[in-house]
């Protein structure tokens, strides 16, 4: 669908339209929550400046052009379309777009619901909390896992690009901490 044809939809759609994906909207269009109404007012209000909520406003509810709403703060047409666009990236984020899809209530009730346990085995590497230098290099050495980082020796890191004794040494204190260790090196 053109910019153009969802700017003559009605509001909400077509704004709707804009955060959505195409398929994903049709989709969503058929489980609309319940508080749909409350939670993008809440979005609107928590993510946006005033002036970004202005020009949303202006431009998908009351159908004004953006050389118009832009008369209103002095500035050019274009710029208050770059606003707009950086308003609906905003709202695209997925911390923030799951107000949207589901509503604020099951939005707070998952959040609410005890978090299902993960094995430490098959956590990702970022539970370790490691420095930028060490993530890095287990990023580049397709480490995504614990599970794979303990199938590794200390030899095997050595091989690694900008890892070195004391990355190694870090790493390995911190997988101790989870209670888990490198594979021998003489296996």
């Amino acid at each position: 669908m053109t910019t153009q044809a969802i700017h003559k939809l009605p509001w909400p759609e077509n704004l709707l339209r804009r955060i959505f994906k195409d398929g994903d909207y049709d989709e969503w269009k058929n489980h609309i929550p319940p508080d749909f109404d409350a939670s993008l007012k809440c979005v609107l209000e928590e993510t946006l400046t005033e002036r970004e909520i202005y020009i949303l406003y202006s431009f998908f509810r009351d159908h004004i052009p953006m050389r118009f709403i832009g008369q209103r703060y002095g500035i050019q047409g274009e710029r208050c379309r770059q606003i707009s666009e950086k308003a609906i990236r905003k709202i695209r984020h997925p911390s923030r777009l799951k107000y949207i899809k589901y509503g604020l209530a099951e939005v707070e009730r998952r959040q609410k619901e005890p978090p299902k346990e993960i094995p430490i085995i098959h956590q990702s590497i970022e539970e370790l909390d490691l420095s930028v230098k060490a993530f890095n290099c287990l990023k580049r050495a397709n480490v995504r896992s614990l599970e794979e980082l303990t199938a590794l020796s200390r030899f095997d890191l050595l091989k690694v690009r900008n890892m070195g004794i004391k990355t190694i040494a870090e790493v390995e204190t911190k997988l101790k901490d989870k209670g888990l260790s490198f594979r021998s090196d003489y296996e």
